[in-house]
């Protein structure tokens, strides 16, 4: 089969298997061959409970009709999940699905895209990288704002936290955090994969740390509510200021002032949102319910702690509000001398 990587499709004579040029020349060969083989473990019956923990969401749970009052979910008749232990199979498998669609894209889409716009060689590791996060930002805005809307999450802002610990999501509710999780789990191996440079990765790997922590934080904490509304506002922002960095890189100087310029903007309002729904969120109507101790049995994790980092976040919100808007003051200033 064809390697998925682009710059490593040449021959190693007399290369081993085990080497580093053979695994990254062939490492979407190699991980699909392991997804593969998880994926035929279900035409066996003795193989199929096992590539079931793998393949299907675990921790399924049925809420009938006469139990709908006594749970407030979103979709309270039906087939639900929780979180559960079970879900770390589950990432791992479609960690690996993220590596070969990683791989897939790099070859059909953006190589070819590479080709056609003459980017320069040295610009080839920030095309790839800003190509492939836009995608991946694109699908999550528009898979996550149909989330919000089919759940009805902001019918009325008190659903963001009444309720709580929100134990129970419908199917695509919690298969759209695996996917996140596993994104940025993903992102970790791409390292290595892509040959990002040491004086690189550190920053990288920082920012995939962090993005992770977030994501899989409020999935476990049951905070999945206010978490998917913020990621879709967070989305919205991030395919602005990658479109402008596309466009820059290609050499569109005036279209990607103009998207830095709508960026700033949407920026600042997405921000102050996302403060604002924090806020309500997490020191007003979560603090009504608040518990002294966490209840892991429970799913509750309504403590102190968290109105703490609420705090946190609104502050940090606030000064990169104040920075940014400095930033754009700048940009005006340098557009103005240019033109």
């Amino acid at each position: 089969m064809m390697s998925f990587t682009k710059g490593t499709k040449k021959k190693y004579k007399n290369t081993s298997y085990f080497s580093h040029d053979y695994i990254i020349a062939n490492h979407g060969d190699i991980v699909s061959f392991i997804a593969m083989v998880i994926v035929i473990g279900l035409m066996f019956q003795v193989t199929a409970p096992v590539s079931k923990l793998f393949i299907m969401l675990q921790h399924n749970v049925t809420i009938r009709s006469n139990q709908a009052s006594m749970q407030d979910t979103v979709n309270c008749v039906g087939t639900l999940y929780t979180a559960g232990y079970r879900d770390l199979l589950t990432c791992l498998f479609y960690t690996l699905i993220a590596i070969v669609i990683h791989a897939v894209v790099q070859e059909y889409i953006i190589d070819r895209l590479y080709k056609r716009l003459h980017f320069s060689k040295s610009q080839y590791g920030k095309v790839s990288e800003i190509s492939q996060q836009l995608l991946f930002y694109l699908i999550s805005f528009l898979w996550g704002a149909n989330i919000v809307y089919k759940e009805r999450l902001l019918a009325s802002i008190s659903t963001l936290w009444t309720g709580y610990p929100h134990l129970y999501l419908s199917f695509w509710f919690k298969f759209y955090f695996i996917c996140q999780i596993c994104y940025w789990l993903h992102c970790f191996p791409e390292l290595y994969f892509q040959r990002v440079s040491p004086s690189e990765m550190p920053e990288r790997a920082q920012r995939y740390a962090i993005n992770l922590l977030c994501i899989a934080g409020a999935y476990l904490l049951n905070l999945n509510r206010i978490a998917v509304v913020l990621l879709v506002l967070h989305y919205l922002a991030e395919i602005i200021f990658h479109c402008s960095r596309l466009l820059r890189l290609a050499g569109r100087r005036s279209e990607a002032w103009y998207g830095f310029a709508l960026w700033d903007l949407v920026f600042v309002a997405v921000r102050l949102f996302s403060v604002a729904l924090a806020g309500l969120t997490f020191a007003l109507g979560l603090e009504k319910n608040s518990r002294d101790r966490i209840s892991i049995r429970e799913g509750n994790f309504n403590t102190k702690f968290i109105r703490i980092c609420c705090k946190t976040q609104r502050s940090l919100g606030g000064s990169t509000v104040k920075q940014q808007g400095a930033n754009s003051c700048e940009m005006y200033v340098r557009f103005k001398q240019m033109f």
